[in-house]
């Protein structure tokens, strides 16, 4: 075998590798980008994690307050002073009402800043992915500007689309904002 044969074989191999690679990035592409545009299209967390996230919450409040009325009723029993206890499962009534409240606020404005979020990390992406604007892209996925200025809102971000993220994508390499 030849130098000049040596040479064109390894250019062809080199060639084919070069393929092989374009074509598993444009797989790749794809997939991260029909993620990323489930996410645009649905964010935040699921039915069920919001669920478990308010079970968790309420189960830990009515366990503190349960504990508080039972505390009263053994108070009452072992003094064997009933005076002040319907007052204080009242006010523990109230003071519970107050912080279930106050959590399921806490709760619902947590799930809509993660929805935020989410919107805006995907768009950004999808955005830096395929190098198209972020508003572009939103109205092409049948998304209101609004999601994207509201994300923007809630990530504290001024005056700009970046949002201050980067993702690895392995051999794609690093997409993101550094803002």
């Amino acid at each position: 075998m030849t130098q000049a044969t040596q040479a064109q074989q390894m250019a062809t191999q080199a060639q084919l590798e070069s393929q092989r690679q374009q074509q598993q990035q444009q797989t790749e592409r794809k997939a991260l980008g029909a993620k990323y545009e489930d996410l645009a299209r649905s964010p935040g967390y699921s039915p069920e994690e919001k669920g478990a996230i308010t079970t968790a919450t309420l189960s830990g409040v009515g366990g503190a307050y349960e504990g508080l009325r039972n505390a009263a009723s053994l108070r009452s029993t072992r003094t064997r002073n009933e005076a002040g206890y319907n007052e204080l499962l009242g006010q523990a009534a109230r003071q519970q009402a107050g912080t279930v409240g106050r959590l399921s606020a806490e709760n619902e404005a947590g799930f809509a800043n993660r929805a935020a979020q989410d919107r805006e990390f995907a768009l950004q992406s999808l955005s830096q992915l395929y190098g198209v604007d972020a508003q572009q892209l939103a109205r092409a996925l049948g998304l209101p500007i609004e999601y994207l200025q509201a994300g923007n809102q809630a990530l504290g971000v001024a005056g700009s689309q970046r949002s201050g993220f980067s993702i690895g994508l392995g051999p794609l390499g690093s997409y993101g904002y550094q803002g």
